[in-house]
């Protein structure tokens, strides 16, 4: 009670004394709830940031922070709140999720710290939360393997679907968004992606800069994708940009395509790996057979220094190939 008084003397306080502002260093725009920041940050958000973007992190603040504080004056949320807040998710949700949340929180103050010339920030004092359990190793597939998962099976558009997975390192999203006019000759144009928000799919552009590319397609991948083609022009409905998995105007669902995987593996004997553990296959699949690395990153939509944090482990023989420069250099002199 004697808090609550204390806080309204000294908000009418500083609305009396405009100067008093600035010998106490808080900002008179910051006297309201989080929830009028947040619109701010929206709407500032759409001018610069992807729409799929602006819904993910608008979904995670309604969901899970807003609840939390989004009644609070900015000024009242402490570090220790923040922990707290921390701890009543953890049981509740997978690590990955649980930094997502943080990661939304925190520039969202790093966004009010640059607009209102403030440097208040409480997330970033506690920092992020700490792993707790191990992080899911990423899972290779041998060209042995993948013959074995691919024999399974027997529709079209799934042979086109996981060739492209395991022989182009298509992302989930990239392979899904892709329609008839992105396939020409020997290449597949990416440059769009589909995403999940709110439950719904939605087309929007690739990941990064480095992900609009043209892939170079083998002949086998080619070869089913004429043939789904051939199948897709008889129909009446087709067009030039319907997605090629899918119901022409409609992307294949992300679940549909892991309920096929899973099937496939189970047929096949095969021990379960993630979809995205196909794109890694890829890349080994690549570097077992000494494609430079820049090639590899130009060919799967990432920076060099991605591919070579990502898959550093897969490049032994680079590193003993660099000891023996380096030891056939230096025996010449010492």
């Amino acid at each position: 009670m004697h808090k609550e008084l204390l806080k309204e003397m000294m908000i009418e306080l500083i609305e009396e004394n405009p100067g008093l502002l600035q010998k106490t260093h808080i900002n008179k725009e910051l006297n309201k709830v989080l929830d009028f920041y947040w619109e701010k940050y929206m709407e500032h958000s759409l001018l610069n940031k992807e729409i799929t973007t602006c819904e993910n992190d608008d979904s995670i603040y309604r969901l899970h922070i807003k609840p939390f504080f989004g009644t609070w004056r900015l000024y009242d949320i402490k570090p220790d709140h923040i922990i707290q807040w921390q701890l009543e998710m953890k049981n509740n949700c997978f690590y990955t999720t649980l930094v997502n949340r943080y990661k939304v929180f925190n520039k969202f103050f790093n966004w009010i710290n640059k607009i209102y010339d403030t440097k208040w920030n409480p997330v970033s004092r506690v920092g992020m939360p700490r792993r707790t359990t191990k992080k899911e190793e990423m899972k290779i597939w041998s060209e042995v393997e993948f013959y074995k998962f691919f024999s399974q099976i027997t529709d079209l558009e799934h042979k086109a679907i996981f060739m492209l997975f395991y022989f182009a390192g298509l992302r989930r999203g990239e392979l899904l968004a892709l329609k008839w006019n992105d396939f020409r000759d020997n290449y597949i144009e990416i440059d769009e992606s589909v995403a999940n928000v709110h439950g719904k799919q939605k087309v929007k552009g690739p990941k990064n800069l480095n992900s609009y590319r043209l892939i170079e397609i083998d002949d086998s991948t080619k070869k089913i994708l004429t043939a789904l083609h051939t199948i897709a022009i008889q129909s009446d409905k087709y067009r030039k940009d319907n997605f090629i998995f899918g119901r022409q105007t409609r992307p294949m669902a992300f679940e549909t395509l892991r309920k096929a995987k899973i099937r496939y593996e189970e047929s096949a004997g095969l021990s379960h790996i993630r979809l995205h553990d196909l794109r890694h296959s890829h890349v080994s699949l690549l570097i077992n057979n000494k494609i430079p690395v820049i090639a590899i990153a130009m060919r799967i939509g990432d920076s060099i220094d991605e591919v070579m944090k990502t898959y550093a482990h897969l490049l032994p023989e680079s590193s003993l190939e660099v000891s023996n420069l380096l030891n056939s250099l230096t025996k010449r002199y010492f």
